[in-house]
């Protein structure tokens, strides 16, 4: 199959269309669009529209917006054609290259953009971070809080020639000693002063791809050694909401057609085949009771959905959508005065009314599909039930729908609660040359993250929920399973080999295992910098279409849904598919998943109404299971790091002194600045 490529066809018009084309098949022509002066040129564009010249303000918007789409895909290695007296754009392939090194390089290379803009971005905060105070009992550096490669390099290479292993385990306990610091409110760092969120957000960007702030339910963990002075940070990790969409794991967590497919497929009898349909009736009954119904239909039309409630479902899901985006409209419109703010939604940028007709929208639309997926399961299930109605019920649209809305639903259950997301885990220099970052990803499955996770959002109610159900809604804080992509998809991961026996927590269990499950699909908005996604929702938004107004209930990734309509803005008609494409990074990454009890696919679906944990959970067993791990890392890993030469030479050359993550200095980082986990 050869290259793809995809028209990029702007909406401009008269000397901005001349001009563009000009410009864009000038540089294609010269070879300027495939190195690093083709940046040069779009600043030039950029610039030309900013001095609004020609007083077409819409034009001028989507001008600067066509070169800096160009620009963000060019550094990721898109290629930019001229042909048939129209630009063309085709997706980069990561994959040809065997070596994984190049992989990673590339990668690291289109990242590189992003994560400078934050690094500028963030100048002061780095430089507060990094200088101490002039005074005499003032602040201190945060580079205090980083080992001293030359001194724990001397004390592990002494250790590194103890005789017998029982010497060498006592003085490698004393010598590191990791602990883990959930980061809260306010919480400050005993030896620095520092807010415990300062520590984390400053080494957050010491990774290759950019921060981005995600909502929702988050826990930031420090990792740090008591074995130090000022117990320096040897790693961080946070625990958030999983993305909403990764096909590899729906599949393995069995919340897809093809996995309910197969869980039918293995069983023996018809009786085991209807309970399993009984099951999403189930789920579909739960979701239905979380939904205030009042106004849209009765409990006996719940009970017994007819095609009837269906439509009138539907049309007031239509109605309210249009009063939501008339609301939405009319709120961004008028002027932020002080009557207007008193008309402020409490969940966002939009006014009382549009959120009242968003989730009026929402509890139709929502009943709608609950009600559609029921009718058509009890209409299968009403009849006689034979191998032969159910492969032709799934064989069919209306079943394969039924069945996969039915999947969304217990997803929709979980995603927000019962199943967390590692975004961030790995080392701090100089410990990552002694394996922290495979300690950071043990620790994010210890027994103290469930109980943590438990305490702070235990009794904390669903917001979402709530406004669905028009009362307080508080969902059961249970961790039963923790999932992450690596940076790369080539190469070595942390994740690789890792796994928790369950020995050492005294369990008949099965290990506690990071699964490698498959990868992403390479979709996303980590290529798109904050410069181009503002220059598109300024443009959507004045044109009246406001479609990200951080506004819980609104829907799934803004940002992605931002740059969507964006792209079709400044597109002509009809080319949907370009903008389906320039949400492609191409950047796949692997898939690692790990459950922390033994019948979660079970929990998930249902089935089970008590997670089963591999481990104790309650206060002291839980410091106790975690410091086992921690025990069990150092007894597996770090010991066997001693041994590695390279590794020791690599920390002991590491100067706190000689660290730093502004810009400037920034600019020739060493390897260590760039974590790569």
């Amino acid at each position: 199959m050869g290259t793809q490529f995809v028209a990029f066809r702007p909406d401009l018009q008269g000397p901005f269309a001349s001009r563009f084309f000009r410009e864009v098949r000038a540089s294609i022509e010269s070879g300027v669009v495939k190195d690093q002066c083709f940046v040069e040129v779009v600043t030039r564009e950029v610039s030309w529209a900013n001095d609004g010249r020609i007083g077409n303000a819409s034009q001028l918007q989507r001008y600067k917006a066509c070169w800096l789409i160009l620009r963000d895909l060019q550094r990721i290695g898109w290629t930019i054609t001229w042909r048939n007296n129209a630009v063309y754009l085709s997706l980069p392939d990561h994959t040809i290259h065997a070596d994984g090194a190049t992989q990673k390089q590339i990668i690291r290379d289109a990242m590189a953009y992003g994560r400078a803009d934050r690094l500028q971005a963030s100048r002061e905060f780095l430089e507060r971070m990094e200088s101490p105070s002039p005074k005499p009992a003032g602040r201190i550096s945060v580079r205090t809080l980083m080992a001293d490669g030359r001194k724990l390099g001397r004390e592990l290479k002494f250790i590194a020639e103890a005789s017998d292993r029982e010497t060498r385990v006592r003085l490698l306990k004393e010598a590191i000693r990791p602990y883990i610091q959930l980061v809260t409110d306010k919480a400050r760092c005993e030896f620095s002063g520092y807010l415990l969120a300062d520590i984390w957000r400053y080494f957050r960007f010491s990774w290759a791809n950019p921060p981005e702030a995600t909502p929702g339910r988050t826990m930031l963990y420090l990792i740090r050694d008591a074995g130090q002075p000022n117990h320096p940070v040897m790693g961080i990790f946070s625990l958030e909401n999983s993305p909403i969409r990764i096909a590899c794991r729906d599949d393995f967590l069995g919340w897809t057609v093809e996995a309910f497919s197969q869980r039918l497929v293995a069983t023996t009898s018809m009786r085991e085949v209807r309970a399993l349909f009984k099951g999403l009736l189930t789920s579909l009954d739960e979701a239905a009771a979380g939904i205030d119904a009042r106004g849209l239909c009765r409990p006996s039309e719940i009970k017994s959905p007819t095609l009837e409630t269906l439509n009138r479902l539907a049309d007031n899901a239509k109605a309210a959508d249009t009063e939501r985006r008339r609301a939405t409209e009319e709120w961004h419109s008028q002027k932020a005065d002080e009557s207007s703010e008193l008309d402020r939604s409490a969940f966002g940028n939009i006014s009382k009314d549009a959120e009242e007709a968003l989730y009026s929208h929402k509890r139709a639309e929502q009943l709608y599909w609950i009600l559609f997926s029921k009718k058509e399961i009890l209409s299968l299930l009403d009849g006689r039930l034979h191998r032969a109605a159910v492969n032709a019920f799934l064989d069919s649209e209306i079943g394969t729908r039924a069945v996969r809305y039915a999947m969304t639903i217990r997803k929709s259950r979980h995603i927000g609660t019962s199943i967390l997301e590692l975004n961030v885990c790995g080392a701090v220099p100089p410990y990552g040359h002694i394996l922290a970052g495979k300690l950071a990803a043990l620790l994010a499955i210890s027994p103290k993250i469930v109980t943590d996770y438990r305490e702070r959002y235990g009794a904390r109610p669903s917001d979402i929920a709530s406004r669905m159900k028009g009362k307080s809604v508080v969902r059961p804080a249970e961790v039963i399973y923790i999932g992450t992509t690596s940076l790369f998809s080539a190469g070595s991961s942390q994740y690789n080999r890792l796994r928790i026996p369950s020995a050492i927590f005294g369990s008949e269990s099965p290990d506690i295992v990071w699964h490698l499950m498959g990868e992403t699909e390479g979709f996303g908005t980590l290529h798109i910098s904050p410069e181009t996604r503002n220059t598109l929702r300024d443009l959507i938004q004045s044109e009246g279409v406001n479609l990200a107004n951080s506004v819980f209930g609104e829907g799934a990734s803004p940002k992605l849904r931002i740059i969507r309509a964006g792209v079709e803005a400044i597109l002509q008609p009809g080319h949907s598919s370009t903008a389906t494409a320039i949400a492609q990074h191409a950047m796949k990454r692997l898939v690692y998943g790990a459950w922390t009890v033994s019948n979660g696919r079970e929990y998930l679906a249902g089935e089970s109404c008590k997670p089963l944990y591999y481990f104790a959970q309650s206060g002291l067993e839980a410091i106790e299971g975690t410091q086992r791990i921690i025990d069990f890392w150092s007894d597996r890993w770090l010991a066997m790091r001693l041994d590695h030469a390279p590794a020791l030479a690599g920390l002991s050359r590491f100067r706190p002194n000689e660290w730093s993550l502004v810009p400037d200095s920034a600019s020739d980082e060493p390897e260590e600045v760039l974590n790569e986990a």
